[in-house]
């Protein structure tokens, strides 16, 4: 996982260079997380959170969303010392359940006072996500979620993007 933030990082300044544009202006947050069979690797720069639950549907946090030196301030895989803020890990037993966020969605999944995630979120999302037949996307569930974020009562309480992924393993 190291070796794919380097060639993130590597790609961005390439482009960067191509467009003679400062690396800055493509400052961007990574959460990553690979699966095969029973084993699992996640890796994060920057704010967002990897969300995972065992097959007792609790909840966790891979890391605590990330902040810089600044309040409304975080790392990105463009920073000079990236290397040095990326967290790798691998997670044996694999997770039964993954929802990665990006960090409008922070304060409807997280408790920040205790940091937990608040099952009252993560978990709906995922028994609909287990109701499906679809193999790969659930384009129906899709648009059920886009159609749940776009209500009010998300939009009202978040000020950034509201981009999620979540997925399951066979067991």
């Amino acid at each position: 996982m190291q070796l794919a933030f380097a060639d993130v990082r590597s790609a961005i300044q390439s482009r960067s260079a191509a467009d003679s544009v400062a690396i800055r202006e493509y400052a961007a947050t990574l959460l990553a997380f690979v699966q095969t069979g029973d084993t699992a690797a996640a890796a994060q720069i920057g704010d967002g959170v990897i969300c995972l639950s065992d097959s007792s549907d609790s909840w966790s946090w891979f890391d605590w969303p990330q902040r810089g030196e600044y309040a409304n301030t975080t790392y990105f895989v463009t920073d000079r010392e990236a290397a040095a803020q990326v967290k790798v890990e691998l997670l044996s037993p694999a997770p039964t359940a993954v929802i990665i966020m990006s960090d409008g969605l922070e304060p409807l999944a997280l408790n920040y006072a205790s940091k937990v995630v608040h099952h009252e979120f993560a978990a709906p999302l995922v028994r609909r996500l287990r109701e499906s037949n679809s193999i790969g996307e659930d384009h129906a569930l899709s648009a059920a979620l886009q159609t749940f974020l776009a209500q009010d009562r998300i939009t009202s309480r978040v000020d950034d993007d509201l981009s999620i992924v979540m997925a399951l393993r066979q067991l």
